[in-house]
C-alpha cells in the first residue's frame, strides 16, 4: 500500500510591527488660579492613553515659563515624544490631541479666537519682514500652513524643540514670544507651521468664545456697513 505523501506549505515568518506610541507631555504655564472648567478637562486628558506627564510652570514673564516648560520636558520627560502646550484659558474639543497627533507633523495648533472683539483667529500669515496680519479665511476641516501661532494648544514634537534653542521662546523685539518660536522653527529648522482646523478650541472669557464668535461677529459687522449704505469686502 502506497502511502500518499501531502504536500504542506512551510510555515511563513511572521511580520512583526512596532507601533509607534505617542507619548505626550502637556506643558502649562500656569498662574495659580484656573477655570474650573479647564481643570476637570485636564483631570480628563491625563486619563488618556498617550498622555504621559504634565509640567506647570508659574515663571513670570510667559516667555521664561515657555522656555523653563521645554527645558524640563527635555531633561525629566527624556521618553515624552511631543509636547502639548495648553494655556489655561483654552478648552480643547473632544479627540483634540488625537487629530493633532494624527496630522504627524512636528508643529501642529488647534484654532483658537481672541477672547474679544472682532475675535480673530490666532494664527497669522507674514506679508512683510517682521509685519504680520491674521489669517481671517480659512477651508474648514483642513490642515493649513501659516507663519505664526499662539501657544494655546499646541502639540510640538520633541525633536522640533532638540535642532534648535535656548531659548525657544523670547520677546526680543517680536510681537509676542510665540512668533519668535515660529520664525526660528521655520527659519532654523525649516518646519512648517500647522493649524488644523478641525480642531476648534474655546477661549476662556467672559464665556467661551470659539470660531463662531469670529463669524458672527463678520456678520454683524456687514450688516452694519450694508445699513449704512456703505460697500464693505473683507479681505482675504
Amino acid at each position: 500500500m502506497s502511502e500518499q505523501v501531502q504536500q504542506l506549505t512551510p510555515p511563513q515568518p511572521q511580520v512583526r510591527t512596532v507601533q509607534y506610541a505617542p507619548k505626550v507631555v502637556i506643558g502649562i504655564s500656569s498662574y495659580v488660579h484656573v477655570d474650573v472648567r479647564f481643570a476637570t478637562q485636564l483631570v480628563q486628558l491625563t486619563r488618556q492613553p498617550w498622555f504621559h506627564g504634565m509640567v506647570v510652570d508659574t515663571a513670570k514673564p510667559i516667555d521664561q515659563s515657555r522656555n523653563q516648560i521645554v527645558t524640563k520636558f527635555l531633561i525629566d520627560q527624556p521618553e515624552g515624544t511631543h509636547i502639548l502646550f495648553l494655556d489655561t484659558d483654552v478648552l480643547l474639543p473632544p479627540n483634540a490631541v488625537e487629530t493633532l497627533l494624527s496630522v504627524n507633523q512636528p508643529i501642529v495648533s488647534g484654532l483658537i479666537v481672541q477672547k474679544m472683539p472682532p475675535f480673530y483667529p490666532l494664527m497669522n500669515v507674514r506679508i512683510a519682514p517682521d509685519t504680520y496680519r491674521f489669517a481671517i479665511k480659512w477651508p474648514e476641516n483642513q490642515v493649513i500652513a501659516v507663519d505664526a501661532i499662539g501657544m494655546g494648544a499646541c502639540l510640538i514634537r520633541r525633536d522640533t524643540l532638540q535642532k534648535f534653542g535656548p531659548p525657544w521662546f523670547s520677546f526680543a523685539g517680536r510681537q509676542s514670544e510665540d512668533y519668535y518660536f515660529c520664525e526660528h522653527a521655520q527659519r532654523e529648522v525649516g518646519y512648517q507651521i500647522l493649524v488644523d482646523t478641525r480642531v476648534v478650541a474655546g477661549h476662556i472669557g467672559d464665556k467661551v468664545y470659539d470660531a463662531r464668535d469670529f463669524y458672527q461677529h463678520q456678520r454683524d459687522e456687514l450688516d452694519r456697513s450694508k445699513a449704512m449704505g456703505v460697500d464693505v469686502r473683507k479681505g482675504s
